[in-house]
């Protein structure tokens, strides 16, 4: 489990606050995840050292921007000085980034950029780009190597997202472990509001007339995961804990 830091603001420790003791001494508990897509590093890097210090047992979870995002990174080589200064300045425990490839050569004429435009760059290529860079600057790392981490996407949540079949699924999760990686997470486990279709958790209405509760069911893609999972789980035996000495594509 990493939830959230309850309610507290990002950026703020306020003292005695209980939230920062969630978890202590649970088996089951491993950290906080604290901020989605910063680009504040020093910022960052500040936070988590005062978590560090009240928490000293808990991992400090923190995801990032792939290569793919127009409004920051123009070339791959501005991706990587960004990815090194945050390691530089905030000693990660571990490197995660967001990206989800557009697979269609062109994107749907409807409600969509033209390619070329922001969510036509999120492509298959630039989606290995990023993670050799979380590769190389996990390896670089301050204090030796750390691990790293990649979420894909396993819903249509925009007209250039198209809803990814079980294939699309497996080439992400492979190509992410072929760059080392060794952890891969879904976008969305849930059904993210605005996009077009399904996670691996669909609502369906409430149970009956007058109930509160909103019954949850698993999608397709829920039964794509479980066994993508069980072919990672395989993986895993073999790759973790052992040292990923190169990548040729």
């Amino acid at each position: 489990c990493v939830p959230s830091l309850c309610e507290i603001p990002p950026y703020t420790l306020p003292p005695g606050n209980p939230c920062i003791e969630l978890g202590r001494g649970s088996p089951t508990f491993w950290g906080f995840q604290l901020l989605d897509e910063p680009l504040d590093y020093p910022r960052v890097a500040n936070w988590t050292r005062q978590i560090a210090a009240a928490r000293p047992d808990a991992l400090r979870f923190v995801n990032l921007l792939g290569a793919g995002d127009w409004d920051f990174f123009k070339t791959v080589d501005d991706y990587a000085a960004s990815i090194k200064s945050y390691v530089k300045l905030v000693r990660p425990q571990v490197l995660s980034m967001d990206f989800y490839p557009v697979f269609a050569k062109v994107a749907p004429a409807f409600d969509a950029p033209p390619c070329g435009a922001k969510d036509c760059r999120e492509s298959k290529d630039l989606y290995g780009a990023s993670l050799a860079v979380l590769r190389q600057e996990a390896e670089a790392a301050p204090g030796g190597p750390i691990p790293f981490w990649s979420f894909f996407n396993v819903l249509p949540y925009n007209a250039a997202h198209g809803d990814p079949t079980e294939a699309m699924l497996r080439w992400q999760a492979m190509t992410s472990l072929a760059y080392g990686s060794s952890g891969v997470m879904y976008f969305c486990y849930w059904t993210c509001f605005g996009s077009l279709g399904g996670g691996l958790i669909i609502s369906r209405g409430r149970e009956g007339p007058g109930e509160p509760g909103i019954v949850f069911q698993r999608s397709p893609h829920w039964y794509e995961a479980q066994r993508l999972n069980g072919v990672l789980r395989i993986y895993g035996g073999f790759l973790l804990g052992r040292k990923s000495v190169g990548v040729y594509r």
